[in-house]
């Protein structure tokens, strides 16, 4: 099925529904709303043509700092447009609807052309009179009557060229003279400072009052004129006006401050970006904004620095040009914080900056450092030294008291063998039953090949003492390794036999069994009824939620979660920001619940000016949290792809820390858990990388929690007078209860508690 669309007199395009709601501009809204399987309703906003402006410049924000203020026209500003009337407070289209309002202008980088003379004229710019370079229009557009363009020669920034001036085009021109541009400005203007400001303002422009840049804001209606049949009839005034006015504000001699001198104070209008300085031994001013660059200059101009001591820092700049063979920049000064702290969140703060809650210890546990390099050795202090006894000397000492005494009751009874006991002392379970018999057989074999290795340090120490005959040294350890005499090595080999085919006679039971009905799963004898297992997962979703709500104690948390969940739509064009800390917008809402917690609930008084914490309903809060992490836990590893052992759930951790890298990303808009895991991890290295990705309901919980509630727990717990050790994984690892991160020991505890519940 095929459709043609034709478009209408008045440059609409009908759309297949012949709704005249539907009817649009722009060819790909039409096509958008057709190719959707519900075809949108009449005053669906998702499908608004972009509004066109008539008669009216673009309006830059008066305010560089704050794009969203609009500008401010004076009326010394107006009388030097070229029509001198004002523009109008809500412009109208052709059909004579109202317009919205336009929306802020983003600001470009300074224009600044490579390093000239400062005497050179502002003509090297190349500014000339080009209205089609503001817009992108049609070549119908083009083809405008004499007198249409007389008399909409009459309004504000129309295409109008008085007598005697020529226009400049693309083919060629001679650039406009400053001097005579000048001559031809209103003599109000080049008097009057702030009306040349204003009137630039109304076109994008804009001159920097200290280095008297010239920054020229993007236009917004660019490109928003394509593939329509409206009459574009915004034009910029002629080009001797505009240089005119920026002679007047001193644009055309520039003065660019050096790099060495940063940083300052930011140039309006401006683009402040992320940038790398460089900080080895005297180096200043040296800032690049990606690390390529630096790594280059460091290789360059710091090629006798080792790699290791090369530093740099993460500063804000802004670039000084736009041409990429000259560009530099240089170092700004960050904006003031004019945030409002209120005094309990003040005093929570303080109290966790005067114990460094989130600086991280320059000398790392050292049981992580033996566990990575056991080679290393680690230094104690002298005190520890001299404290602890020669290991070695004690161990001397307590067997010249007890090896020179024999015991011989265990030749006439097994039952006194010391190995023996040992056996079945090693098979007992906790509850008292013993263990198969195919897992004794190991055991013994264990015991087994520490006998060869004790005798064959014994024979090479007595072979020593013979002068190295190890043929009398084997006659004197022949009987404790031999056959033909009762002793522990025979009797170990004989119960080996027997056990062993014992094992291998016995009948095994299958791990995995399913019921008739196929509905209970039996796992290692334990059954589990499938779909009350699935009705479970709903219901502790919904407790979570519920549990969630009374955890932030009427705190408004709702558009967080709407955040989260445009964040996490990969169709949609947000989902980008989420690999970038500082653009996935979320550090907004980080401090509502713990400002919430201090100001306007019943878990904090003041006393005497001073913030008291209630600490039963103060535990109860964070006992609430603990059930949470729990549930999130259990929702986790039974939403996501394939189980993960113990070893692999602990320590997550959702931020970058000493002793590991971040195992939580957001890949495409997901929230994904990367882990690792090998049986042979310590002789064969890291095991291979897996990626899994929980429900889209678990998730939005779980960086809900991790974003708000468990920065508000770390300075809470702070506050309080805690550890330190007990605040920080707050801040680090995934699930947290009680200000100690998870082992695998108490991983399956949340799984036994909530089955359990789920049985009852």
């Amino acid at each position: 099925m095929s459709i043609v669309l034709q478009r209408r007199e008045d440059g609409k395009m009908p759309c297949a529904c012949s709704a005249e709601s539907h009817a649009r501009f722009n060819f790909v809204k039409v096509f958008n709303m057709i190719r959707k399987v519900i075809h949108p309703a009449p005053n669906d906003p998702g499908y608004d043509d972009i509004p066109f402006q008539q008669s009216t410049p673009p309006r830059p924000p008066s305010n560089p700092i704050d794009p969203t203020s609009m500008a401010v026209y004076t009326s010394a500003a107006l009388q030097l447009s070229s029509g001198g009337v004002p523009p109008p407070q809500a412009p109208t289209s052709i059909v004579g609807s109202p317009i919205p309002p336009i929306l802020p202008l983003q600001p470009s980088t300074a224009i600044v052309s490579p390093p000239r003379s400062p005497d050179s004229p502002m003509s090297d710019m190349n500014i000339r009179e080009e209205p089609e370079e503001s817009m992108d229009v049609d070549s119908e557009q083009e083809n405008v009557t004499e007198d249409e363009q007389q008399e909409d020669g009459q309004g504000i920034g129309s295409e109008y060229i008085p007598d005697g001036q020529e226009s400049d085009s693309d083919d060629g021109g001679e650039d406009v003279d400053m001097d005579s541009a000048v001559e031809n400005l209103p003599p109000s203007a080049s008097q009057n400072i702030d009306s040349c400001r204003s009137f630039l303002l109304q076109y994008g422009i804009q001159v920097d009052p200290i280095y008297r840049f010239v920054n020229i804001y993007h236009h917004k209606q660019r490109k928003h004129y394509q593939n329509t049949k409206q009459i574009l009839r915004t034009r910029l005034p002629p080009a001797p006006e505009i240089l005119a006015a920026i002679t007047s504000l001193g644009g055309h001699r520039p003065s660019p401050p050096d790099p060495l001198n940063g940083p300052i104070d930011p140039i309006v209008g401006v683009e402040v970006v992320n940038g790398i300085k460089c900080t080895i031994g005297d180096c200043h001013g040296h800032v690049h904004v990606n690390r390529e660059s630096m790594r280059e200059h460091q290789v360059t101009h710091h090629p006798m620095v080792p790699v290791r001591n090369r530093s740099s820092v993460n500063v804000k700049c802004q670039s000084l040009n736009t041409v990429k063979q000259y560009r530099s920049y240089i170092e700004v000064q960050p904006p003031p914080s004019t945030k409002f702290i209120p005094k309990g969140l003040e005093l929570v703060l303080e109290s966790a900056e005067a114990c460094n809650l989130l600086k991280q210890d320059d000398v790392s546990p050292l049981l992580p450092v033996s566990r990575k390099k056991p080679s290393e050795q680690l230094s104690c202090f002298p005190t520890s030294r001299r404290t602890i006894l020669p290991l070695a000397a004690v161990q001397q000492a307590r067997g010249a008291e007890r090896s020179s005494i024999r015991v011989t009751k265990f030749l006439e009874d097994d039952r006194f063998c010391p190995f023996t006991r040992f056996l079945v002392a090693a098979h007992l379970k906790p509850h008292g039953q013993f263990v198969r018999a195919n897992v004794i057989s190991p055991f013994i074999g264990y015991i087994q090949w520490s006998l060869r290795a004790t005798a064959a340090k014994k024979l090479i120490s007595i072979s020593h003492e013979l002068g190295g005959d190890y043929l009398a040294a084997f006659d004197t350890l022949r009987e404790f390794i031999s056959e033909g005499k009762q002793v522990l090595f025979n009797s170990l080999r004989q119960s080996m036999h027997l056990i062993s085919s014992i094992a291998y006679r016995q009948q095994g039971l299958a791990r995995f069994l399913w019921s008739p009905d196929r509905k209970t799963l039996s796992i290692d004898g334990f059954p589990v009824h499938i779909p009350t297992f699935l009705k479970n997962i709903q219901r502790t979703l919904l407790t979570t939620i519920e549990r969630v709500q009374t955890l932030f104690r009427g705190c408004e948390y709702l558009d967080i979660l709407d955040h989260i969940d445009q964040g996490m739509v990969p169709d949609e064009v947000g989902q980008t920001r989420w690999f970038r800390d500082q653009e996935n917008g979320l550090e907004q809402f980080s401090d509502r619940l713990l400002l919430h917690l201090i100001e306007k609930t019943n878990l904090f008084g003041w006393v005497d000016g001073k913030l008291v914490a209630n600490r039963r309903r103060v535990s109860d809060w964070f006992s609430e949290l603990d059930q949470i992490v729990r549930e999130l836990f259990y929702l986790v590893v039974t939403t996501w792809g394939g189980g993960a052992r113990g070893t692999e759930m602990e320590k997550l951790l959702f931020a970058n820390h000493l002793r590991n890298t971040r195992n939580v990303f957001f890949i495409n808009g997901f929230l994904t858990f990367i882990t690792e895991y090998s049986k042979t991890q310590s002789i064969t290295g890291a095991g291979r990388i897996i990626a899994r990705t929980p429900a889209f309901q678990v998730n939005r919980l779980l960086i809900l929690i991790i974003l708000v509630a468990y920065k508000a727990a770390g300075y809470l717990n702070c506050y309080m007078g805690a550890d330190k050790m007990a605040c920080t994984p707050y801040f680090y690892d995934v699930f947290v209860c009680r200000g100690s991160q998870w082992k695998a020991q108490s991983l399956p505890r949340p799984w036994v508690n909530i089955t359990e519940s789920m049985q009852a």
